[in-house]
């Protein structure tokens, strides 16, 4: 897939590509933005850490292609910060798109304000130890949410969606599509219309 079909994908809501991809979005809830207007859109790049410790986080960052979103397990640690200021600062600069985490981070206003987006657990001022080397761009399980590599990882102020490369296009359509209809629906009720009628809902 090209940078431009996830540019384009990164515009849609998770609402709209949840109603276009139906049953094959695998949607993580739980994991939220640091900042709400932060989105980010990507191929994943998986990372499997263990609580705790975040060597295989800087692993995972060395390796990791531009372009990528870096997809972390930590086994759902949140007890000390996973990710910081400095690692989010040299993944911009690599090209990183994002990271999901089902782990805690820390310096979150600092990541935030350069920015980066980052969907996390939460936030945990106390430092990880560098000891487990982990495993990287092999298959994970995120916040209970399987996630292969190259998997298409969407995330916005919903959490964050994962779908199926091969998917995307199809998805993509249904989402230009929907995207219409609503801007039509849109027009109808700021003349006045109710939305019951245009959509044919008995209210009665």
């Amino acid at each position: 897939m090209s940078q431009l079909l996830f540019d384009e994908l990164g515009n849609f809501s998770l609402p709209a590509l949840s109603d276009c991809a139906g049953t094959s979005a695998r949607i993580i809830h739980t994991l939220k933005p640091i900042r709400s207007d932060l989105k980010v859109a990507g191929p994943a790049y998986t990372v499997a850490g263990m609580a705790g410790d975040n060597l295989a986080m800087h692993r995972g960052m060395y390796h990791c292609p531009p372009g990528h979103v870096l997809v972390a397990t930590v086994q759902g640690g949140d007890a000390t910060g996973h990710w910081g200021g400095l690692m989010a600062i040299a993944a911009k600069h690599k090209g990183i798109r994002g990271l999901v985490i089902d782990g805690s981070i820390r310096d979150a206003n600092e990541i935030a304000d350069l920015p980066f987006p980052i969907f996390a657990l939460g936030v945990n001022p106390r430092k990880s130890i560098k000891s487990y080397r982990g495993e990287i761009n092999v298959p994970i399980t995120c916040a209970g949410v399987q996630i292969n590599p190259g998997d298409v990882i969407v995330g916005d102020e919903h959490g964050v969606m994962a779908l199926s490369a091969d998917a995307v296009p199809a998805i993509l359509e249904r989402a230009r599509q929907l995207q219409q209809r609503e801007e039509k629906i849109i027009a109808r009720l700021n003349r006045g219309e109710s939305l019951s009628d245009i959509q044919g809902v008995d209210v009665s």
